[in-house]
């Protein structure tokens, strides 16, 4: 008995010894407070849902739009206005009835109710449906991207640099070429002071990341997630 008791002693011994660097720690798994169960609230941006005409099509903490096949009750702007630096983000075609949306930026006075057949001033975006993709700078459209249509899974990314004055749009990784940020209608740079990003959802589903998550592909180098 006395031998059973000295070898119970040295294993409880053993078992408390230190292992390394391992420390004690305060995790409760039964902690319910709501930073701890969610995390701490980010100050990335979202989609505007006081600037935007999507209403209920915009879900799942204002990162998804909807498409509802209606331009006019079909696009929003970002929360976080732009005035320097270097941003990147993404947009995931995740669903819908069809391929078309616009994925990109604009100022604050772009409509929020036109097609991309005539799109809003001050705006540049990535359309894609109909077999191909292209940039639209308002009301002129010119050739990007060449292939077929975006569909469910591929994502488009946006490099936009305020500090030199252009932007670059990407399709599932592979860039186009970088362009300058000119205003649309006056051919000047002089009135650009500020941007957001801008979506169209049309027949398109979009899940947005600004850098809540992972990038899916890696942002030029030195822009920083929104």
């Amino acid at each position: 008995q006395s031998n059973t008791s000295a070898t119970a002693a040295a294993v409880s011994s053993a078992s408390l010894s230190t292992n390394n660097t391992v420390t004690a720690t305060t995790f409760n798994p039964f902690n319910t407070s709501i930073n701890t169960v969610r995390g701490q609230e980010s100050g990335y941006a979202t989609l505007n849902p006081i600037d935007s005409t999507l209403g209920t099509n915009l879900k799942d903490g204002n990162l998804k739009t909807v498409g509802s096949s209606n331009w006019s009750a079909g696009h929003a702007r970002g929360t976080i206005k732009m005035t320097s630096g270097k941003w990147f983000w993404e947009g995931t075609k995740c669903g819908g009835s069809g391929a078309i949306g616009q994925f990109g930026f604009s100022n604050s006075s772009a409509s929020l109710t036109e097609s991309y057949s005539s799109a809003p001033a001050n705006s540049w975006t990535f359309y894609f449906g109909n077999g191909t993709e292209i940039i639209v700078p308002a009301a002129n459209s010119s050739g990007y991207f060449s292939g077929s249509a975006m569909a469910d899974g591929d994502t488009a990314g946006v490099a936009l640099d305020m500090d030199n004055g252009t932007w670059q749009f990407f399709k599932n990784g592979v860039g186009g070429a970088v362009k300058r940020l000119v205003d649309t209608d006056s051919g000047s740079t002089a009135s650009i002071t500020e941007l957001y990003p801008y979506v169209g959802s049309y027949s398109s589903d979009f899940e947005l990341n600004f850098g809540q998550k992972p990038f899916k592909f890696s942002p030029p180098d030195g822009f920083q997630p929104l």
